[in-house]
């Protein structure tokens, strides 16, 4: 049935609709179409029409009125369903097949005014889209084919809104295999499908990649490797405007265990090779490359000197052993020698008498493979030949000739270098015996770090046996010499690093438990090519040369005698400390300290026992001192101390008074107890100065006012001690004048017996009348001329002229006093003065019994012993000897028991307060009773009223001096008191 005749037909039975309808459904691309259900349930077509009625109608010319079990018999029953489903009012749709075309049914009730139930339905074709459908299913088919049969795998995963990571698709061979196919993770995470450890690394490679990158990592499972390849698939914002997002990551995912595996046997047959040089190299190349090249025989060989023909070969290996070394002829294995400069040469010809007579000669030998060794100058030093009896496929040669091109630089170098040693060898013994004479120890190890040669000096110095030096690892002996040196693991990193380096040129000291001192130099022997193929060592004894460097280091910054810093370093630190306290706003003190009486130790004692004395004062100082400070020496008795962060003055005034106190006691030097004390000068930065010259200058300012105040005390500096230094430069510049001039002059002071009150005595006293100054104290120019020689010279010009006026005043008749002299300390401990003391006498005629020399307390007690020895001299010249100031020195009544005197004087201190304070009382009426109890005459100076005599006479004091009876008086006013006393 055509188009044209059923549209009529349609028209004529529908009568019910407009035939103006009929016409446009003509048109329809598809068909519509009516069926009605009839009493007997059966649903017939009432119309049917459209585009498609010309297809339709090849397979059924005749449908309208035909019911469904006509029309299609086979699929009436099911099509009768679908139909009463759209009756019932469903919405129905199922497709159609007609030859090779598809289509879709789409069916819908219809209900009218009439009792029966109609259905109408639409028909499209949907061939094409239906065909695109099965190939695409086909084509995700044979996807799913093409990657099971993979021998990896492809995946692919997103990550859910919780952050778990689920693999949406997983095929190929590597799926299967571990029963992880796609349909086998849907819908399980990662953590669920792998071992903990696994998992880790995947989600954190994940996460990566979720993050924008490409990502690459291993897995590993029963010792099986995985290489995972993982990258991220973008998703472009909405329209553009925002930036694009990782929609889901898509892998590949591959087994690397063999791969991992013969790169692992690789990089180990290159680090076996590679850890060797020399002969151990030669033997591990040819074994290695027999073993990964899977060929029966390696072969290395060198050229014959003269015999540029003939290669010695080096090492074989064969048949999984090492042969015998053997000679061939490059002829036997090349044509001509352009074959050689061509590089690798190959071939199935080898000549069957190459290895005639060798331990290779019944090997079956087929093809070959040869590795020429060529300089850069292409001179041939060897041959790396490797044989074996079949030809191996392609790829393998290809490795063959990766590998052997690999080691032909290194090998040749490693030839060039054995070809080195032995020459060295050679030269060796030419110059063995030049070696043995030197001083130096040498020794020469090659590249396998194997001991080649070395001299005796070198075993003598290091003290190493014959049997670690002979042909052996220089590894042992070094081992065996770190248990000699001090610091063992940092001369053994040292010499690592050296070897490690085979350029380096190093040199360094070591230093010995046994205190030497060895110089290291050494340097790489060389080979034509600029190769290092050993490593020379020289060896020196340093320890004389490093002794005498440190001590002229040492003496150029420490003192000689104490071991303390001297005035350079002094000043140096000096610098730093101003710098410091600068930065920091803090004050440094400086002590400039002078040993009293030291010069008279010095001279009396000998310079032996005046060093040892400081020694031992240095020492006393160091310990009253902290670590931060500074103690120096800067010449003869002379002391400077830096005492940094302080506080104040009163710091630097409490170190002081420690340093005093701990001089206090005596110092014992060979039998000799001597006491010493210090005058201290205390200068402060910024206070005092800002440069080490002002505070050096006014610490010494201070000092000399110490010094001139009786000493053993410091200082504080003041800017008055400047004026007053600068007096007393200019008094001991008048005072010198002074000697010489003769304007010193005596004055006497009677001594008065406390029981007769008659004048038995006098004391000779020096007096300085200036020609325009007038009279000067002695308390202003007697402690200069004690710091100076100038001391002694006033000491002999006072007993000299004392002893002619005593001599002249019994020659005029008055009653024979016995005349009083002090002695300086200084000139007490100088070794002429009994000389000096009996020429006295003997010039002036006075009798010595009419001599009294008083010497100080703590003259007598700085060297007892010498002391005591001296006295027991001048009383064989028949003088007195008295102890001036007994009770402000360090007398002990053990020594003074000893001592051969005859008077004790009181000082003066004692005798002013005795009436109004009783501790000055006891201590005058001890010291009268001990007096007396060791049978010696006591004197009282310094009294002033009768209140004081008074004490001394009911003390029975023996006599007394004073301003109560006199002061001291010129010659002339002293015979009108000795006139006057005679007429009493």
């Amino acid at each position: 049935m055509s188009d044209s005749t059923i549209g009529p037909e349609l028209c004529q039975t529908a009568d019910e609709s407009p035939g103006e309808f009929y016409q446009l459904i003509k048109y329809v691309q598809g068909l519509l179409y009516k069926a009605k259900r009839r009493e007997d349930g059966h649903f017939v077509i009432t119309v049917i029409e459209g585009q498609l009625m010309g297809h339709l109608t090849t397979y059924y010319p005749h449908i309208i009125g035909k019911t469904l079990y006509e029309l299609f018999p086979q699929k009436a029953a099911e099509l009768e369903k679908l139909f009463l489903e759209a009756a019932c009012g469903k919405s129905v749709q199922f497709e159609w097949t007609l030859g090779n075309r598809v289509f879709c049914n789409t069916l819908s009730a219809i209900h009218g005014n009439r009792q029966e139930t109609e259905v109408i339905g639409s028909v499209i074709e949907i061939s094409e889209l239906k065909q695109m459908q099965n190939e695409r299913i086909n084509l995700i088919e044979d996807f799913k084919k093409t990657l099971q049969i993979l021998p990896n795998a492809v995946f692919k995963s997103y990550r859910s809104a919780e952050g778990k990571f689920y693999l949406t698709l997983n095929e190929g061979a590597l799926a299967v295999e571990s029963n992880l196919t796609t349909e086998q993770v849907i819908g399980k995470s990662i953590d669920e499908l792998f071992d903990p450890a696994n998992a880790a690394i995947i989600n954190r490679s994940y996460e990566r990649a979720f993050a924008g990158e490409t990502v690459e990592f291993l897995t590993e499972k029963n010792g099986r490797y995985f290489h995972n390849f993982v990258m991220p698939v973008f998703e472009t914002g909405e329209n553009g405007t925002q930036p694009p997002v990782v929609k889901e990551l898509v892998g590949f995912h591959s087994e690397v265990t063999e791969k991992k595996r013969t790169e692992e046997k690789f990089q180990e047959i290159v680090r076996a090779v590679s850890s060797h040089t020399g002969d151990a190299y030669f033997r591990s190349l040819v074994e290695q490359l027999a073993h990964i090249m899977k060929v029966e025989s390696v072969i290395l060989g060198r050229t014959s000197p003269g015999q540029p023909d003939v290669i010695q070969t080096v090492e074989v290996y064969s048949s999984g052993d090492f042969r015998e070394n053997f000679t061939y002829k490059l002829s036997d294995l090349l044509d001509d020698d352009q074959m050689i400069a061509n590089g690798i040469i190959e071939g199935m010809d080898l000549s069957s008498n190459m290895f005639e007579g060798t331990p290779l000669e019944s090997r079956e030998t087929g093809w070959y493979m040869a590795f020429p060794l060529l300089q850069i100058d292409q001179h041939l030093v060897g041959m790396l030949l490797i044989v074996n009896s079949q030809q191996p496929d392609l790829l393998t040669m290809q490795i063959i000739r990766s590998i052997g091109k690999v080691f032909v630089s290194r090998t040749i170098a490693e030839l060039e270098r054995k070809q080195a040693e032995e020459e060295l060898v050679v030269t060796n013994t030419l110059l063995k015996a030049t070696q043995e004479s030197l001083l130096d120890g040498i020794l020469i190890v090659n590249t396998d770090r194997k001991i080649i040669g070395h001299n005796r000096r070198f075993a003598e110095m290091w003290q190493l046996p014959d049997e670690l030096l002979s042909g052996r690892e220089e590894p042992e002996a070094l081992r065996f010499v770190l248990d000699i040196v001090e610091h063992g693991e940092l001369f053994y990193q040292w010499v690592e690093r050296v070897y490690a380096d085979p350029e380096r040129v190093a040199r360094d000291e070591v230093l010995l438990k046994n205190g030497r001192v060895i110089d290291m130099y050494t340097q790489p022997a060389v080979a034509k090519d600029g190769v290092p193929f050993a490593r020379i060592w020289y060896f020196r004894d340093i320890t004389e040369q490093k002794r005498n460097e440190e001590q002229i280091k040492h003496q150029a910054y420490f003192d000689a005698l104490t071991g303390l810093p001297n005035r350079m370093l002094f000043h140096d630190r000096l610098s730093q400390a101003i710098s410091q306290a600068n930065r920091y706003g803090e004050k440094l003190a400086v002590l400039f300290l002078n040993l009293d009486r030291f010069k008279i130790i010095n001279e009396t004692l000998s310079h032996f026992i005046g060093d040892a004395l400081l020694k031992e004062v240095s020492q006393r100082l160091a310990t009253c001192l902290h670590a931060g400070d500074t103690l120096s020496r800067l010449g003869s008795d002379e002391f400077k101390i830096i005492l940094p962060e302080i506080s104040q003055g009163e710091d630097a005034a409490k170190v002081a008074q420690q340093i005093l106190d701990g001089l206090s006691q005596p110092f014992v030097l060979e039998d000799h107890d001597l006491h010493i004390t210090a005058s201290i000068g205390i200068s402060l930065f910024p206070d005092d100065g800002a440069d080490n010259k002002s505070l050096v200058f006014n610490a010494n300012a201070a000092m000399n006012r110490a010094k001139a105040n009786g000493g053993n005390q410091y200082r504080l500096y003041s800017p008055a001690l400047i004026s007053t230094a600068l007096e007393k430069l200019s008094l001991e510049s008048e005072l010198r004048k002074a000697v010489e001039r003769r304007e010193l002059v005596l004055h006497y002071q009677p001594r008065i017996n406390l029981a007769t009150n008659k004048v038995i005595g006098m004391e000779a006293l020096v007096r300085w009348q200036h020609p325009q100054k007038g009279r000067i104290s002695p308390a202003a120019f007697i402690p200069i001329a004690e710091e100076t020689d100038l001391i002694v010279h006033i000491d002999r010009y006072v007993l000299r002229t004392a002893c002619r006026q005593a001599k002249a005043w019994q020659d005029a008749g008055f009653p024979p006093l016995r005349v009083a002299v002090n002695i300086s300390a200084r000139h007490f401990q100088r070794s002429n003065l009994i000389e000096t003391v009996a020429s006295i006498l003997e010039e002036t005629g006075l009798s010595g019994q009419y001599l009294e020399l008083e010497i100080t307390e703590g003259t007598t007690m700085s060297d007892a012993e010498t002391a005591i020895s001296l006295i027991r001299q001048l009383k064989t010249l028949g003088i007195h000897i008295a102890i001036d100031d007994f009770g402000t020195g360090y007398s002990s009544l053990s020594y003074l028991k000893k001592f051969p005197i005859d008077t004790l004087k009181i000082d003066q201190s004692f005798i002013r307060d005795i009436s109004v304070d009783w501790d000055h009382a006891s201590i005058v009426s001890y010291i009268i009773a001990l007096g007396h109890s060791l049978q010696l005459n006591v004197i009282a100076e310094g009294v002033e009223t009768e209140e004081q005599r008074a004490f001394l006479q009911a003390s029975q004091c023996n006599e007394m001096q004073g301003y109560l009876f006199s002061p001291p008086v010129p010659p002339e006013e002293f015979e009108r008191l000795l006139r006057s006393d005679q007429q009493k």
